[in-house]
């Protein structure tokens, strides 16, 4: 399984038979002083040590097995090659280091479309405990079903030898892996293998280096969860250097329990797994009924040494402990001061071991971690009995944070206990973790934006009071100035969230608010004056005043106006704007046409404008001063002498002033002239008075009747 890019399974079948022929052909010590000499890189480590961990699994010295007297005894781990053997009924496999591997040893080949078509009856015959098949191939970037996946899957059956699964991971996210999971899946399905059949899990293949550890983790738990949802047993399977690389992580570990190392010994050691553990130490093996070499694995169960001594003893790779004479030590021991954990193999746990839901970090020397802890550059808690803190802490009367499960948070992912810092969102309540671990309160800047976190770290959002006064925060929590719109009403709240009243300028524009906060539109009364806040958008001579900004200038209100000074009030009486005056009455109307003051008549044109003017049209003609207020009497405009009833009407031909008559031209214009009326002739004197008796005209003397008849 190691090995597309490995040089027995790059070349193929055809290399395959090439150098089975020639081992068989010159022998194993040929083949040996060969590839120990040779300089191609294996997967991990030298590849001198991986065909030097292949060299003693075909021929065994039984004569020699047959002398050791004790299974584990340093005579036996020295005279013996590596490679599989047997104490009496019991099969046994020692590494190139002279070191018996474990109990209940299987020896277990892994076979795909490279091994050709194998013949099951003869494989059946050996001394092979288990297949770990591969299920599909990956050509042109598509799936296929391996070439002799259903040969290899119905020679299993056929001759019950205990088989599983693998596939060879192309993942390079969730989703790719999702769908991979899926398709395995619909192939179990499809062949009818179910979990009970699997005498080994179904295992996911990894060997990419260009994947990151995060990447690796998302893949995993997406394959292994998917398949575990189906009830299959799914592991992951992977080289030592990788495994101590780009799959370094809890996540992956524990699901670890096959490594490939083409070594001396395994050399990997994984706290994570406890249960059957796989070894592939060699893709040069032989079995019979299989063309050419096959990967081959050691499959076995940690063994447990026998003790005749008390106290620390290291054995195999791990330390031990007896209590007293031939007593192992199992589960937690305190020893000189310090807390240690031994499994039910009696053998000294080191990192992370989870005991009755609770986590536990014990160091390298074995003994157990409390307090503060910096873990693979991930900061933890231990209580004084040792158990990894999960949620809310305190510590120095301060609150801080664990991770209860890996969550991800902003693109920031925390393991499981792990100490969160920056926001963390909890039951739809969010709160935020300094740099120094401990839950903030009160207003905090983040960024360059400020938020207000209660007594109990929450962040706050929306209306609440405080001491009376009212405060609001928008629903991301953010303390900003802004406007806010509650039920009909706006609202500005400054910085700090707290609700604005009476006058206030916001953004260059002036509003006002009421002692509920809420901004005032429409007229407002102020003592005896009047002030004017929008009501919606207006548009007024080039100017735009938004809902609710006071207003000043002119002001029209359906088809009335009126005029805010510049002191913000609204003007009343005479008020000059630009060059022209305008009369604006007690409630601040401007006037057009004919109005009244003081029971006066007075007149402005139709832009309200007033001036000295003759309102009037044909016959009917009225003459208003600067004022505007209608004139009455006699009055000289532009030169000329007109007379004006008490109504303000210009009077016009004979008219009389107290029973007298009187003249005017029908221009309205008074001077002294002659008149005829019918056939009489009558004179006016400059005031258009008519005459009566003896009255000099330019040095003449005229006589008049007493009616005004010139009498000649």
């Amino acid at each position: 399984m190691l090995c597309s890019n490995n040089i027995f399974r790059g070349g193929g079948k055809i290399l395959k038979k090439f150098f089975g022929y020639l081992f068989l052909a010159f022998g194993m010590a040929f083949a040996l002083s060969y590839f120990q000499n040779s300089s191609v890189n294996a997967l991990d480590g030298s590849y001198d040590d991986a065909i030097m961990g292949q060299s003693s699994h075909i021929d065994q010295d039984e004569n020699k097995i047959e002398d050791a007297k004790e299974e584990n005894s340093y005579s036996l781990r020295t005279m013996i090659q590596n490679g599989w053997f047997y104490q009496g009924n019991k099969k046994c496999f020692c590494d190139n280091d002279g070191r018996v591997i474990g109990e209940n040893v299987k020896k277990v080949i892994d076979v795909s479309q490279y091994n050709g078509h194998i013949d099951w009856s003869k494989v059946s015959k050996t001394d092979v405990d288990g297949v770990i098949i591969r299920i599909v191939s990956h050509k042109g970037g598509y799936y296929h079903i391996d070439e002799q996946f259903e040969n290899n899957l119905n020679g299993c059956r056929k001759y019950n030898i205990p088989f599983g699964i693998y596939i060879y991971d192309y993942s390079n996210n969730v989703t790719d892996a999702d769908n991979e999971a899926t398709m395995i899946l619909n192939y179990l399905s499809k062949y009818k293998i179910s979990p009970s059949e699997l005498s080994y899990p179904v295992y996911l293949d990894m060997e990419r280096p260009e994947l990151s550890t995060t990447t690796n983790e998302l893949v995993v738990d997406a394959f292994v969860n998917k398949l575990a949802n189906s009830n299959y047993n799914t592991k992951v399977y992977s080289y030592r250097s990788l495994l101590q690389t780009k799959l370094n992580s809890p996540t992956i570990y524990q699901h670890v329990d096959w490594v490939a190392a083409y070594t001396s010994s395994l050399g990997f050691s994984n706290n994570w797994y406890r249960g059957p553990k796989g070894w592939q130490y060699s893709n040069g093996a032989f079995v019979d009924g299989i063309s050419g070499y096959v990967d081959m694995s050691v499959w076995y169960d940690q063994g447990v040494p026998k003790y005749d001594y008390v106290g620390w003893k290291y054995y195999y790779d791990h330390w031990y402990y007896g209590s007293s004479k031939n007593i192992l030590q199992i589960g937690w021991e305190k020893i000189n001061g310090k807390w240690y954990y031994f499994n039910t193999n009696g053998i000294m746990a080191t990192g992370w071991i989870s005991l009755n839901g609770e986590w536990y970090y014990l160091t390298s020397n074995g003994d157990m971690v409390t307090g503060a802890q910096t873990i693979n550059n991930k900061e933890y808690y231990f209580t004084s009995e040792g158990v990894m803190v999960r949620g809310w802490h305190k510590e120095n009367d301060k609150w801080k944070y664990y991770s209860p499960k890996k969550m991800s948070i902003y693109g920031r992912t925390f393991v499981e206990g792990e100490k969160v810092t920056g926001w963390l969102p909890i039951n739809d309540k969010w709160y935020y973790i300094a740099e120094d671990g401990y839950m903030v309160t009160g207003i905090y800047k983040v960024g360059n934006r400020k938020y207000l976190f209660m007594e109990d770290g929450s962040m706050k959002t929306g209306w609440f009071k405080v001491d009376g006064t009212w405060y609001y925060i928008s629903p991301d929590g953010e303390l900003r100035a802004q406007w806010v719109k509650s039920l009909s009403n706006w609202y500005y709240v400054n910085d700090e969230g707290l609700i604005l009243t009476g006058d206030q300028v916001i953004n260059g524009r002036q509003y006002y608010f009421n002692e509920d906060g809420i901004m005032h539109t429409g007229w407002m009364q102020v003592g005896n004056q009047w002030k004017y806040y929008s009501q919606g958008t207006l548009k007024i001579y080039g100017k735009t005043f938004v809902d609710g900004e006071k207003v000043t200038g002119w002001l029209p209100l359906g088809n009335r106006w009126y005029y805010i000074a510049n002191d913000d009030y609204m003007v009343t009486g005479y008020y000059k704007v630009g060059n022209s005056t305008y009369y604006f009455d007690e409630s601040g109307l401007m006037q057009t046409g004919w109005f009244k003051i003081n029971g006066e008549d007075y007149y402005a044109t139709s832009s309200g404008a007033i001036k000295a003017q003759w309102v009037g049209s044909g016959n009917t003609w009225y003459y208003v001063d600067a004022d505007g207020k209608m004139v009455t009497g006699y009055q000289t405009i532009a030169g000329a002498k007109y007379y004006f009833a008490e109504s303000g009407l210009m009077q016009t031909g004979w008219f009389k002033i107290n029973g007298t008559d009187y003249y005017a031209a029908s221009s309205g214009a008074i001077s002294a002239q002659w008149v005829k009326s019918g056939n009489n002739w009558y004179y006016v004197d400059a005031n258009g008075k008519m005459v009566t008796g003896d009255y000099k005209i330019n040095k003449v003397v005229y006589r008049f009747d007493a009616n005004g008849v010139w009498l000649g």
